[in-house]
């Protein structure tokens, strides 16, 4: 929000590997969608890591509001 300057909630879908805890996929849907503001989103979740877990991936739906 600091860059960008939009407000409105952006919902993004992560994708994370069970073998590496590393995010195999972010992607912004809604209103953010292929906005400057929605890849800045799903560039800053690319670059997330968590700890490793035995399923194969794990995924999440996570809305951030920027007012």
């Amino acid at each position: 929000f600091n860059r960008y300057k939009v407000p409105g909630t952006c919902t993004i879908r992560v994708v994370v590997s069970g073998s590496t805890g590393r995010v195999s996929g972010a992607n912004v849907t809604g209103e953010f969608k292929g906005t400057p503001t929605g890849r800045c989103v799903e560039q800053a979740f690319s670059r997330a890591s968590f700890k490793r877990f035995k399923a194969s991936s794990q995924s999440f739906v996570f809305p951030l509001i920027f007012r």
